[in-house]
């Protein structure tokens, strides 16, 4: 986060399945860029993994997450290592925004709500069952 050249909040729109991938499913959502905090990141859509026995993530649409990335192409692949979960009522207040500022400039430590955050993203539901034809 510190480094990244990239640094936003985005806010999940919506989420679709793609084609199942050997050994888990892809996910692509929208999102809306709510404020960039570093870096002129125009991203779109990411794609990640919803596979729940391998390094799958749970991203609800609503809520608001920061996204640390090497580039800003307009769809980007995400994992664990580039997401926060900051909840689905983002930190509009002052004192929140300007200690998430802070912390992505190395100034101050991470708000503990955002830490115990990504554990949430890691509980990831199994896909549905196939419909019987």
């Amino acid at each position: 986060m510190r480094t990244a050249p990239q640094v936003f909040v985005m806010r999940l729109r919506s989420v679709e399945a793609l084609q199942p991938a050997k050994g888990g499913y892809s996910l692509r959502g929208r999102i809306e860029i709510v404020e960039r905090l570093r870096g002129d990141a125009q991203v779109v859509t990411i794609r990640y993994s919803g596979n729940p026995q391998c390094c799958g993530l749970r991203l609800d649409p609503g809520h608001y997450y920061l996204v640390a990335a090497d580039t800003a192409r307009p769809e980007l692949q995400v994992g664990h290592t580039d997401l926060l979960y900051l909840g689905w009522d983002y930190p509009g207040d002052a004192k929140a925004l300007a200690r998430l500022r802070a912390t992505v400039a190395g100034r101050a430590g991470l708000d503990p709500r955002w830490w115990q955050g990504g554990e949430r993203m890691h509980q990831v539901s199994p896909p549905p069952c196939p419909r019987r034809r």
